[in-house]
């Protein structure tokens, strides 16, 4: 995991130079082979992500396809917000994740928004009572709403280049989009009214803009840094990295990933030994509970 000791490199050199920063990821975070360890190096990923300091993730098929469970079991990892504009809890209608966000950084107004294909939902049984509203539909709601509130609108977006660029087309507003997923368009993103930049993989990419006086645009930069092997090893993420992955830190995690599949099991048993009758009464209890839980987070 050198390529996130290398970022840590690359973002503390950045919060130095530059004032103010908001870091983002458009996803794509996660390993994409869905093997015992990975659930681990996708732990570790958040917590040297909240090292960083990252502001926010939209989620990717990467982040999604590891369940529900994985990101309640996780959540006192990181602090950071997941922007899902459009995975909605069909229960509440709300957002998953936040709707949006807005962060205030010097002086400037930034709204974040936050969406996915709607095909994401391949694994629904990890996502009981959840589904995908297609990203215009969010996009066109939200954009007019989030514009009244932000000097700036960014858009995070795991819906590949292409895609994404036609998603936006006749939606004015958006000021940035930064994209995961399947490359596409070629050529300088600071000739397009609303750039689309891609980042990802073994780079980082910066892209700096200048306002002037009355708000708009003055002037805008993109830059990518490549995570090559000249740049440093940040220490401190090189030391999580080496302790979280040590013997016995995998001893350790492995003997709670038992426990938690055993769990599992007899939860399973004891729910097959409810009559249907039973079994609806207690989902409709836990749905009642989880709507009570959203309205308490409003």
């Amino acid at each position: 995991m050198g390529g996130l000791a290398r970022r840590a490199t690359i973002l503390d050199s950045l919060h130095q130079k530059e004032d103010p920063v908001l870091l983002l990821d458009a996803g794509r975070v996660f390993p994409h082979l869905q093997i015992p360890i990975s659930r681990l190096k996708a732990k570790l990923s958040l917590k040297i992500m909240e090292r960083m300091g990252y502001d926010a993730l939209n989620l990717s098929s990467n982040e999604l396809a590891f369940g529900k469970i994985f990101w309640e079991d996780v959540s006192a990892d990181f602090s950071f917000p997941l922007v899902t504009s459009n995975l909605i809890d069909k229960i509440s209608g709300r957002a998953w994740g936040k709707r949006y966000l807005i962060k205030e950084k010097g002086g400037i107004t930034v709204a974040i928004l936050g969406i996915m294909p709607v095909n994401y939902l391949r694994h629904q049984i990890s996502y009981p009572n959840f589904t995908i509203i297609p990203p215009e539909e969010a996009l066109k709601a939200l954009v007019p709403e989030v514009k009244e509130k932000a000097d700036l609108v960014v858009l995070l977006s795991s819906c590949g280049v292409n895609e994404t660029a036609r998603l936006i087309e006749g939606i004015e507003g958006i000021d940035l989009v930064i994209a995961s997923g399947k490359k596409g368009l070629k050529g300088n993103p600071l000739d397009d009214p609303t750039p689309i930049v891609q980042p990802g993989g073994k780079r980082v990419g910066i892209f700096k803009i200048t306002l002037s006086d009355d708000g708009s645009i003055a002037k805008k930069a993109n830059r990518f840094i490549f995570l090559g092997q000249e740049i440093a090893l940040d220490e401190e993420v090189e030391k999580i990295i080496r302790e979280d992955l040590s013997e016995e830190a995998l001893a350790k995690w492995k003997a709670e990933q038992k426990a938690k599949y055993e769990a599992q099991q007899k939860q399973i048993q004891e729910l097959q030994k409810l009559s249907p009758e039973e079994y609806i009464n207690l989902i409709r209890q836990r749905n009642r509970i989880q709507e009570e839980k959203n309205n308490e987070d409003l």
